[in-house]
């Protein structure tokens, strides 16, 4: 057990920065500047066991910054300002021979770090982000900019496909700079007496009170208290037994391992990143939609389902973020994604369907695309990504798990 003590000392004349028990650590591993940030009605010292753990196991440069205006509500301008500050004299002045920074939030400061994550012009200085039980309320698909284009040149589509040359095309835009951050988003699901039926609307009775203070909750919630799943981040969910118990994500000892093992490029990251779709009409409807997406169960976020003109040529970006982001450890050689469209609609009588189960080989780092179609011939281009996690924490002791793949036939 981590000795609980907090040693905070404040390294800056007038930013507030502290690190914690900058002594040596015995067994020291290489590993880039730890930041965290704390939640609203919080401080630096919310930090003590997350530090005490990692300091145990031999992490040094572990900061924290004191967000005293988060104690008023929503984070004002100057605490991004401030961040930014923190990070060039942690970069810059503090530790000029790392290149990268771990930014750490939780609550609140997660939400901070997410959004200057997406806002920094130098997004790659920061090597891994992660947010720990962030109130996160949308995604950035609703702010994907469509580029209408009518009778020009269609770009070339990676995978073999029906797809038909339509009159009309959009491309859709990135409204981010591409980055090589690793994300991880940490929420916590509630569990309970049938949580998840109770969920679904499949009793009368509702098990809990704070479900039944809202009727509309039953078509929104899923479980997930205080979170919504990035489609860019890999989603680590947690069980917890009590409503209010995510704002102790910080100091629970599964996401300490859990970090540590993402730090390591102990897991392969699998994106699934829609390249074109065209869809086509059940009636004579002139939109269609709203389409979701669940992968291996897991329903999308709500703002990413999809309307779309019929017979219109929609093609995404390579760095509009993925649909999905999943995690599998180095030690697998392969995985299975199910995906299964959801066409969310009201309109009576056909609903489009699509159910498809993909074998994925991981040891192949890269690309893969397919094609497939839904019950209404509706064309859809996928591209599979798969990298490791970057190494960003580097252990002697922990060997590579990968094991080499035997020979022969």
């Amino acid at each position: 057990m981590p000795n609980l003590s907090t040693r905070w000392q404040q390294v800056h004349p007038t930013l507030p920065i502290y690190q914690y028990d900058p002594t040596p650590a015995t067994k020291a591993k290489a590993c880039p500047p730890i930041l965290m940030l704390h939640s609203s009605l919080s401080s630096r010292r919310s930090w003590g066991v997350m530090s005490a753990y990692f300091k145990e196991y031999g992490l040094e440069k572990l900061y924290a910054l004191e967000l005293s205006e988060l104690q008023n509500g929503l984070p004002p301008r100057q605490v991004f300002e401030e961040l930014e500050s923190t990070i060039d004299f942690l970069l810059n002045d503090r530790h000029p021979r790392d290149q990268r920074i771990i930014l750490i939030g939780h609550g609140t400061g997660g939400l901070v770090a997410y959004r200057y994550w997406q806002a920094s012009k130098q997004p790659n200085t920061i090597g891994a982000l992660f947010v720990i039980g962030t109130p996160h309320d949308t995604t950035v698909f609703p702010l994907l900019p469509e580029e209408v284009g009518r009778k020009g040149p269609i770009p070339p589509i990676d995978a073999k496909t029906t797809m038909t040359i339509p009159i009309n095309f959009s491309k859709i835009r990135a409204l981010y700079a591409s980055s090589s951050t690793l994300v991880i988003n940490i929420i916590g699901h509630q569990i309970g007496p049938d949580f998840d039926g109770v969920v679904r609307g499949e009793h009368t009775s509702i098990a809990f009170e704070h479900l039944s203070q809202n009727p509309n909750i039953r078509d929104t919630f899923d479980g997930t208290i205080n979170g919504l799943r990035l489609p860019e981040a890999v989603n680590e969910v947690f069980r917890v037994h009590r409503q209010n118990e995510h704002f102790r994500l910080n100091k629970d000892k599964r996401v300490f391992d859990f970090i540590l093992s993402c730090l390591r490029g102990e897991y392969y990251q699998v994106k699934l990143k829609l390249v074109g779709l065209q869809l086509k009409s059940t009636g004579n409807n002139d939109l269609i939609g709203p389409i979701a997406f669940e992968v291996n169960g897991n329903r999308m976020p709500a703002d990413s389902a999809f309307y779309g003109e019929p017979n219109h040529l929609y093609l995404f970006e390579d760095s509009v973020p993925p649909l999905c982001t999943l995690h599998y450890p180095v030690t697998n050689i392969s995985c299975a994604i199910t995906l299964h469209l959801k066409d969310l609609s009201n309109q009576r009588g056909k609903r489009r369907r699509m159910y498809t189960r993909l074998y994925i080989p991981l040891r192949q780092e890269g690309s893969i695309a397919h094609a497939m179609q839904d019950s209404e011939g509706s064309d859809y281009t996928w591209r599979i990504v798969v990298e490791r996690m970057p190494r960003l924490l580097h252990d002697p002791a922990i060997p590579d798990l990968r094991p080499e793949l035997p020979r022969g036939i």
